[in-house]
């Protein structure tokens, strides 16, 4: 093969590869700037809609929160925000995928059943009561397969 004897041939062929890498690590950055920063938009999506639910409990008690999140479940503004209400360790209501629901306060992220990320925040409102609220990642995802598919 004479053409890689060439000094010209090997430059050529040195910068090519130093482009792709180039692009490979730009494109890995801005994949993972983009994610981090859609999952922490989700986050703060969700503190506000558990910082409203909480007031409705302050203001209402179990009871109106109840009523709440019945509603919101029956007739979603989101569809893909997802609920759960616990009292005493009983499910009142809840829409949560199986196995989203954290054993302990804090955040959760697990597969839908049809493999959507499903992230999720439980918070005790008072002793036994136990509020999870959640989003269904499916426009985040759809967004980060299609920057994956183009880069």
């Amino acid at each position: 093969m004479n053409f890689f004897r060439s000094t010209t041939a090997r430059l050529a062929l040195t910068v090519s590869l130093a482009f792709l890498v180039g692009f490979a690590l730009l494109g890995g950055t801005v994949y993972a700037a983009v994610s981090a920063l859609l999952l922490r938009d989700a986050r703060e999506a969700i503190v506000v809609d558990a910082d409203g639910l909480r007031d409705v409990f302050e203001d209402g008690g179990t009871p109106q929160l109840l009523l709440t999140l019945r509603d919101r479940i029956a007739h979603p503004d989101d569809p893909n925000a997802t609920y759960a209400l616990q009292v005493n360790g009983r499910m009142l209501v809840g829409d949560l995928p199986r196995g989203a629901m954290p054993a302990n306060d804090g955040w959760r992220e697990s597969p839908d059943h049809d493999g959507t990320r499903v992230l999720v925040a439980r918070r005790t409102l008072a002793p036994g009561v136990t509020l999870v609220t959640g989003l269904r990642l499916r426009s985040e995802s759809g967004f980060l397969d299609l920057m994956a598919r183009t880069t």
